[in-house]
């Protein structure tokens, strides 16, 4: 019954016609600081989701070689792959393949690289027409004494050979879903004899990426040590696609020879090595041991991370000024109206303490009263900052259509702080003005 009165008399006296200005003055001030706040916090999750998602898709790898990109000393190579926070390393070497255009005409200063079959970027490698997944099979799954020998290249290597036009996109269908893509891509091979007469190899094609780091094309380290490194014309006769069928028809073993490619072909020592951190936190101290060492280290997640650290902070601290300024603000206006509230309703304070009511009820009847506007405002603000923050996202994402970008996200959970930041603020704001009253002496209040 009592705490029910106590209510009533609050309740009436916030909205009498006497208190009813300083009552939507407060709520406004708060419910615009709280709004603002709501409407910030839900961009920045924004930020934070979007940044989350750019770097998974940049990944967790770093390019490793020495700075005149030579061999690396297998004392090195020991050192790399025991360095803290190293998850795996993948070893693998540039190479130069001579292709042959869409026109038969020799196209020379395509590059491309190694990779091994437990690489885990091949994990990610997807056909961009089909989004299916692409890899090299193994020596294992194809029964023979070399890895699949095939190709993958990325889309810009297909427009380099003219088998698309200089406007394509991968992201634009209509640029390409009426163009018949080749099969197979023609390299030249040859012996390394002064005699050898340069040999045309038609390569499967085994998929084409949307893009891949630096345009390169990706072989199995026994494709290029097979046709780059060691080509022999008697190889000919042993050489098969996936399907089983001959690389070149025709061509048969002659009797009494053995498959020169059951014996360890020659390979160059690699030069490059990509190492998987295993997590952001120890992706920049890896960086920073690698280079240490004296190698050169590259990482696309380097600089992101910097500038997105650096636009954190900044979005951090612009956003809590802010705040701070119209928190502050706020806080002054409640400040000043409890204040002249109290000092309206100094002789009704010391006329309940002249009848014997204790400090407590007095603490209680101003303390709910701020916390009721504390209530009242704060539910106003995040209503509104959030209403706010969804206005805003469907019509920047209808200007600018991103799927893939996250506009405004505000967790419930931060809508729960925000409630009771808000009445934690308004109590302490409130407290030194009621204080002040209920320790003032009833007979002076009451002469006053």
């Amino acid at each position: 019954m009592k705490r029910r009165y106590i209510f009533r008399y609050v309740w009436h006296d916030l909205w009498h016609s006497s208190n009813r200005p300083f009552t939507l003055i407060n709520l406004i001030a708060i419910g615009i600081s709280t709004a603002v706040l709501v409407l910030l916090a839900g961009a920045f999750f924004a930020f934070k989701e979007n940044g989350e998602k750019m770097m998974d898709k940049l990944g967790l790898s770093l390019e490793v070689t020495s700075h005149e990109e030579k061999n690396i000393s297998d004392e090195l190579r020991q050192k790399i792959s025991q360095l803290p926070g190293v998850s795996s390393t993948a070893w693998w070497t540039p190479t130069i393949f001579l292709f042959y255009d869409k026109q038969g005409r020799l196209y020379d200063g395509i590059g491309g690289r190694t990779i091994d079959m437990e690489d885990p970027l091949m994990e990610t490698f997807q056909d961009f027409r089909s989004k299916s997944a692409i890899r090299f099979k193994s020596k294992k799954e194809l029964n023979t004494p070399y890895n699949e020998l095939g190709i993958i290249v990325p889309f810009v290597i297909m427009k380099q050979l003219g088998y698309l036009p200089a406007a394509a996109s991968p992201d634009k269908p209509e640029t390409w879903q009426n163009i018949a893509f080749p099969s197979h891509l023609q390299i030249m091979a040859r012996e390394d004899k002064l005699t050898s007469i340069p040999l045309i190899v038609s390569l499967p094609l085994l998929g084409i990426l949307p893009e891949s780091e630096n345009g390169r094309y990706f072989v199995t380290k026994d494709c290029y040590t097979i046709f780059g490194y060691t080509w022999r014309n008697e190889f000919r006769p042993y050489l098969w696609d996936r399907n089983k069928n001959p690389l070149f028809p025709g061509s048969d073993p002659e009797p009494g020879m053995t498959n020169p490619l059951e014996k360890e072909l020659p390979f160059p020592p690699p030069s490059h090595v990509t190492l998987y951190a295993m997590n952001r936190n120890t992706l920049l101290p890896l960086l920073h041991h690698v280079r240490s060492l004296g190698l050169k280290a590259d990482c696309v997640l380097e600089d992101y991370l910097k500038d997105y650290q650096q636009q954190e902070i900044f979005f951090m601290a612009s956003a809590g000024g802010i705040c701070l300024v119209m928190f502050f603000f706020s806080g002054v206006i409640l400040f000043s109206t409890f204040q002249a509230l109290i000092l309206r309703k100094l002789k009704e304070i010391g006329i309940l303490k002249a009848c014997g009511s204790s400090q407590f009820l007095v603490y209680r009847i101003f303390l709910f009263e701020a916390a009721l506007i504390s209530t009242m405002s704060t539910l106003f603000g995040s209503g509104l900052g959030a209403w706010a923050g969804v206005q805003m996202s469907c019509f920047i994402q209808k200007e600018f259509i991103m799927p893939d970008i996250v506009w405004y996200n505000l967790p419930p959970l931060f809508l729960a702080i925000v409630f009771i930041f808000g009445i934690v603020f308004c109590l302490l704001v409130t407290f030194f003005p009621v204080r002040m009253a209920v320790k003032s002496d009833a007979d002076i209040l009451i002469r006053s």
